[in-house]
């Protein structure tokens, strides 16, 4: 049976699917937002992340590192990344919570296990939520997961980019109740300049979940000096109208939480805006968009 990587259980969500959910972080993700909310899900591979402020220099990470990656140098704390194997010795010596281990591998039948923990809050609403990263990059451990999860009776979701074979979400579609379908940009140029890739294929996918029945609720984040412009809330608006199943479009505003998240693992992020998206600019543009389309639309 096929393991997987996850970098975070989050539980009690409220925010990613009907009702009270768990959410399983997948690691690893195929695109490259500039604006990158959960860059420790970027990669696929476990990773150490270090804060700085937590560190008093005792040198107990550097004592147990079989790899010699932790060197303390006058009153710096310096971490080889090229040479660590995220073994995770390291944080569990440290006690003062400046080093983390990002990323764990699970079976299905573990993570099923931590889900079902949660059963007495699902109620007939709520369920899992598998999301990332991107849980595609992982089509074979999602699959698993997703069947076993649904063969419990718990309602599953999964936000996906849509970049990804279409043959995984034909694997997937029939255990999975509502796909939270990400569109970051409608501009083809400006996708491929921001995203990193084409439009072609995530549009590819979404049409066929549409045309095969599946549930869809349209997750937009909203960026300011990239995204945040009429023609794109007019794209949003025209892409739901033409499709027969989108639930919703929810309205997602920037937040510079990635900005923090991203200094912790030594990476640098190209969109480095610190101020976030008021939440009223954005119900400003959904009153215009209710006038385009008849599809719910939510800010988030």
């Amino acid at each position: 049976m096929p393991q997987g990587i996850l970098f975070n259980i989050q539980r009690f969500s409220v925010h990613d699917g009907p009702g009270i959910r768990t959410n399983l972080f997948f690691k690893g993700c195929p695109l490259r937002c500039a604006w990158c909310h959960n860059p420790e899900g970027l990669s696929p591979k476990p990773e150490i992340a270090f804060l700085a402020s937590r560190c008093t220099l005792c040198g107990a990470c550097e004592q147990v590192c079989p790899q010699h990656v932790h060197t303390l140098a006058g009153n710096r704390h310096l971490l080889d990344r090229a040479s660590c194997v995220a073994c995770g010795k390291c944080t569990d010596s440290c006690g003062y919570g400046a080093l983390e281990l990002l990323g764990k591998p699970y079976s299905a039948e573990e993570a099923v296990a931590l889900c079902k923990r949660d059963l007495l809050f699902y109620g007939q609403s709520g369920g899992v939520t598998l999301t990332g990263g991107e849980p595609m990059l992982q089509s074979a451990f999602a699959a698993t997961l997703a069947k076993r999860l649904h063969d419990e009776g718990i309602s599953v979701c999964m936000e996906t980019s849509g970049y990804a074979p279409r043959a995984a979400y034909e694997t997937l579609l029939p255990y999975i109740d509502l796909f939270l379908f990400d569109i970051k940009e409608t501009c083809e140029a400006s996708h491929r300049q921001y995203v990193g890739v084409g439009m072609e294929q995530i549009q590819d996918n979404l049409q066929f979940l549409d045309e095969s029945g599946a549930e869809i609720i349209l997750r937009c984040p909203i960026v300011p000096g990239i995204n945040l412009r009429e023609d794109h809330f007019r794209a949003l608006c025209n892409l739901a109208n033409r499709l027969r199943n989108v639930r919703e479009i929810h309205l997602e505003a920037y937040h510079p939480l990635g900005l923090s998240k991203s200094k912790r693992l030594d990476k640098d992020m190209p969109y480095r805006n610190e101020v976030p998206l008021e939440r009223e600019k954005l119900i400003d543009w959904q009153q215009k968009m209710e006038l385009w389309t008849q599809v719910p639309v939510r800010v988030q």
